[in-house]
């Protein structure tokens, strides 16, 4: 039977919930309701922005835990800083509190190589091998790989590029 909460989750990169799919399947018994807030895909794709979106999609009528995934930590710590009435709780999962870089003290030198390489190179033309280092680890299995892959084709370029290279966090 599941309790009275509600669980609300902020999604990675991607900005949607079919990555989320089994993961709700398995958590679903345990909570009364689940929200997955989609991100705009298209327009501002800010900090800010991205909060307000988030906190007109939570739920107002019960208490919720509230679940940051990776890209959305940072604005579910926002969220945490000045909390709902009804939060009762919130999980960070594979997230960071700051932009994460493998090369954290080059961060300012990579930063323009980062955004010239959004615009250069096509979502498409990004080997696996990279996504597996960069989003998921060396034992993500490949269709995971290629399920990740997908979603970011799916992704409008002007998005990803401003989830990926914007001041955030």
């Amino acid at each position: 039977m599941p309790s009275a909460l509600a669980l609300a989750i902020l999604p990675g990169l991607d900005g949607g919930a079919r990555l989320r799919a089994d993961f709700v399947a398995a958590v679903a018994p345990a909570f009364e309701q689940i929200i997955i807030v989609e991100y705009p895909e298209s327009g501002p794709q800010d900090l800010g922005t991205l909060e307000h979106v988030a906190r007109i999609a939570l739920p107002v009528d019960r208490p919720f835990v509230l679940l940051g995934e990776s890209f959305s930590g940072p604005i579910s710590l926002r969220i945490a800083g000045a909390p709902p009435h009804n939060l009762r709780a919130l999980v960070l999962s594979t997230t960071f509190a700051r932009r994460p870089t493998r090369f954290s003290g080059a961060a300012v030198l990579l930063k323009p190589l980062l955004r010239l390489a959004m615009g250069a190179v096509p979502p498409a033309a990004l080997p696996r091998s990279w996504i597996r280092w960069w989003l998921l680890g060396s034992a993500a299995p490949p269709t995971l790989v290629e399920a990740v892959r997908d979603e970011i084709l799916a992704l409008d370029v002007g998005v990803l590029r401003a989830r990926t290279c914007s001041d955030y966090g």
